[in-house]
């Protein structure tokens, strides 16, 4: 396994890479060692905005925007739930009673 320092050597041409790295590095990305040495960053917004599919495995459609969504909202909740919580610790650690908010209700 590689250092950042290493990666940092890879990126500015200090060091180049052989072909085992270069194996583990495709294999972390799913690729093909071959779409790993023609990335062009470009072509990933052009093929995400078309609805294309990059790469061997990577598909951007509407699905995963419907999916990104959804765990937005559920990350919005968990944090409204941590902050009630916390709140709810803190009361009982000074031995007070909370305010009167209550945890929100969601269906499941």
């Amino acid at each position: 396994m590689s250092s950042p320092k290493a990666y940092g050597r890879y990126e500015t041409g200090e060091t180049t890479l052989d072909m085992p790295h270069l194996e583990s590095i495709a294999k972390v990305f799913e690729m093909s060692v071959i779409e790993v040495l023609s990335f062009d960053e470009k072509m990933v917004f052009n093929n995400c905005t078309q609805n294309h599919v990059l790469g061997s495995h990577n598909t951007y459609n509407e699905g995963n925007v419907k999916e990104r969504e959804q765990l937005l909202l559920r990350i919005a909740e968990l944090e409204e739930d941590r902050a009630f919580l916390r709140e709810q610790l803190r009361a009982a650690l000074r031995g007070t009673v909370p305010k009167s908010r209550t945890k929100p209700n969601r269906k499941q």
